[in-house]
């Protein structure tokens, strides 16, 4: 009897250890899952704060821009920037292009005026003597079939064409006139041109009835 109790002593004192064993290992697991559900926990925040920040940023950053709202995911957002960046870049591109053309009108406007004040184009230059003729002459046919008037700018040329006009430069006074071709002449000595009582009036050579000119053949 003796020894069946000792036996029996000893299957209890073996079982209270295993129960205190298994009982540790419950709190070690039981604390390892509370420590993980904190630690997820924490991490869940750190997550929401994060989120919270970036959705403020956002909305700063729609209000700067003037929209009117938001995006409803990530997608949509990056459509919608996506969509301001290519209207800005197709708004610059034509400010780009409407300034280029201000640009080419500005300097076409400008050739124009300079081609106008410039004048007409030279086809020609030549220089010799130049005499005048006016009142005896006033009221008769010219060699083109016009009527002589000393009051009108017109000249006598050998060749050029009726119609012509060139641009005569007395050389003594440096004053310039544009005269009409009507008529022919002059045969007199090596004289180069005939002009009309006003325009040798203009120039300043009728008082000296013969002087050096330059003659310029204007084109049109």
């Amino acid at each position: 009897m003796l020894k069946h109790d000792k036996r029996g002593g000893g299957s209890i004192f073996r079982n209270s250890n295993a129960a205190v064993i298994l009982s540790g290992i419950w709190v070690l697991l039981i604390t390892f899952s509370l420590g993980n559900i904190e630690v997820q926990l924490k991490e869940n925040e750190v997550v929401d704060s994060l989120e919270r920040d970036t959705g403020i940023e956002t909305f700063k950053e729609d209000v700067e821009t003037g929209r009117d709202e938001l995006p409803e995911s990530r997608q949509a957002y990056d459509r919608m920037v996506s969509q301001d960046n290519t209207l800005s870049r197709g708004g610059e591109r034509s400010e780009l292009r409407n300034l280029d053309s201000e640009v080419e009108e500005s300097a076409s406007g400008s050739t124009q005026e300079e081609r106008e004040e410039a004048g007409p184009e030279v086809v020609s230059t030549f220089t010799g003597e130049a005499s005048w003729y006016g009142a005896q002459f006033h009221g008769s046919r010219t060699a083109s079939g016009e009527v002589f008037n000393k009051r009108e700018k017109t000249a006598a040329h050998r060749e050029l064409p009726f119609g012509t006009r060139v641009r005569v430069t007395f050389f003594k006074t440096g004053k310039s006139t544009v005269v009409r071709i009507n008529d022919r002449g002059p045969f007199a000595g090596d004289r180069i041109i005939d002009l009309s009582s006003a325009a040798a009036e203009s120039i300043g050579l009728r008082p000296y009835g013969i002087g050096k000119v330059k003659v310029e053949v204007l084109s049109g």
